[in-house]
């Protein structure tokens, strides 16, 4: 695929992104929630509704970014590798979001002073889910970022011999 062709899909894949960011908002929500109860074994426990229209500008656009960021990736590898890196990708999202939700969990049970048998209520809205978001989305695009840019420096000394003259 051309340069040409891969720009114009970029800004389609950002409001794909966007679109989608809308739909995915609620479910994650209740994927964190989930998270926070079992890791602490159900000593955690919601009380009230969450209820949130819209998701918050931070998620939109982080998920918006990281789908073009990783398609811009995407364009550089063979279907088999971008596969791959999307699988990697996935799984290191949702373990990154299952660690710090279980981490989070547990602190808030530890930091409960008049907690009634060890349990603790807790309102839907006291979870930063924008944060959980951002940090996995995060943490699930480090490796191939890495990957990517050591690739480059491995090209970088092989371009410097073809501008001297070097390498034809």
């Amino acid at each position: 695929m051309n340069k040409s062709k891969r720009v114009l899909i970029l800004p389609l894949v950002f409001i794909v992104a966007i679109i989608v960011s809308f739909l995915i908002q609620k479910h994650f929500a209740r994927m964190v929630r989930y998270f926070y109860s079992t890791s602490t074994h159900n000593k955690l426990y919601f009380t009230g509704k969450y209820f949130r229209l819209f998701p918050s500008d931070a998620f939109i656009l982080s998920f918006g970014i990281f789908c073009v960021v990783f398609t811009a990736l995407l364009f550089r590898h063979t279907l088999k590798q971008g596969l791959y890196r999307a699988a990697l990708m996935l799984a290191l999202f949702f373990a990154s979001v299952a660690l710090v939700s279980a981490f989070n969990a547990n602190r808030y049970l530890a930091e409960c002073s008049a907690c009634k048998d060890g349990r603790r209520s807790m309102s839907a809205r006291e979870i930063r889910y924008d944060n959980l978001f951002i940090a996995g989305l995060t943490i699930a695009l480090l490796p191939v970022m890495t990957a990517e840019v050591m690739k480059w420096r491995r090209k970088k000394p092989r371009l410097q011999q073809f501008k001297e003259g070097q390498l034809t």
